[in-house]
């Protein structure tokens, strides 16, 4: 993995020079590069590890999604553990408004209007087992979001139940606390009996 670019999210600097608007560094940039600067003569010893996982169910037929909370350590000069939070999976998508330049006679963004979600890992099964694997066996949090609530947690939901059961089914758990029955879905990576 390339650490050096994580932020500011390259997506979002084309977005700013496509529309040749200038960038602000966020805090999460400021503070990822800090943490970089520290880190980066020994990058090849950062770790990584998945401390939450969520399935997110995107509205106006956005499908399911996958967002999880990773924590990368590094070394820095001294040989001390410096540590960055991050969410992975999601991130704001500037919209601008444009007004038209009668010197240029061209139309240039003067300002960002809102920033729209935008999500970057798909649901499937199999990326929840591969994420859950980088996770702590005993605290990893694992957390729906039905774009109006989220249910879930440490130890509300098995690995295989969070990966395989049907959105409606971990939803009835996490308010109720009843247990679910899953079927898993034969797919080509697990037809053998691999979940």
């Amino acid at each position: 993995m390339n650490f050096n670019d994580l932020y500011p999210k390259p997506q979002i600097l084309a977005l700013h020079k496509e529309n040749e608007f200038p960038y602000s560094e966020t805090t999460q940039d400021k503070h990822y590069q800090k943490w970089y600067a520290r880190v980066k003569k020994r990058s090849s010893e950062i770790k990584s590890q998945i401390n939450q996982i969520y399935r997110v169910r995107v509205l106006n037929g956005g499908g399911e999604k996958i967002l999880y909370n990773e924590t990368l350590t590094g070394l820095d000069h001294n040989d001390n553990e410096i540590e960055f939070d991050h969410l992975v999976g999601r991130w704001e998508k500037p919209v601008f408004r444009k007004q038209y330049d009668e010197e240029t006679d061209a139309q240039i963004a003067a300002e960002i209007l809102r920033h729209d979600p935008q999500y970057d890992i798909a649901y499937s099964p199999e990326k929840i087992l591969e994420l859950a694997a980088k996770g702590p066996v005993d605290t990893l949090s694992l957390v729906i979001n039905t774009g109006s609530r989220k249910y879930g947690g440490v130890g509300i939901y098995s690995v295989e139940e969070f990966a395989y059961a049907e959105f409606p089914a971990l939803e009835e758990k996490g308010r109720t606390g009843r247990a679910i029955e899953i079927e898993i879905q034969k797919t080509p990576s697990n037809k053998k009996g691999q979940a």
